[in-house]
């Protein structure tokens, strides 16, 4: 059983690498915050396009684990992990 469910955690997260690559051409492992809402569209998250406040009102239980997740360059980069983390949580629902 737990094998199986290390198999399912890693497809998942596999899957969450793929829609971000998509996105993320130049493989930097952040994002603008413009193609960061790509991103939660593919992950068909039911989130308008907004502010950065409104995503981490949004987020706030995952930003709470990593209050890092938003990068420097203006607070306007958002990180590989955070998308991740979002993905497994949807995943999990």
């Amino acid at each position: 059983m737990e094998r199986l469910e290390g198999q399912s955690l890693l497809a998942e997260e596999i899957s969450a690498l793929s829609y971000w690559l998509i996105i993320d051409k130049e493989a930097v492992g952040y994002l603008n915050f413009d193609k960061f809402f790509l991103i939660l569209k593919a992950f068909r998250e039911n989130v308008k396009e907004g502010t950065i406040e409104e995503i981490k009102e949004e987020y706030k239980f995952l930003l709470s684990l990593n209050p890092g997740e938003f990068l420097q360059k203006g607070n306007t980069h958002v990180r590989f992990d955070f998308a991740r983390r979002i993905f497994l949580e949807r995943c999990a629902a």
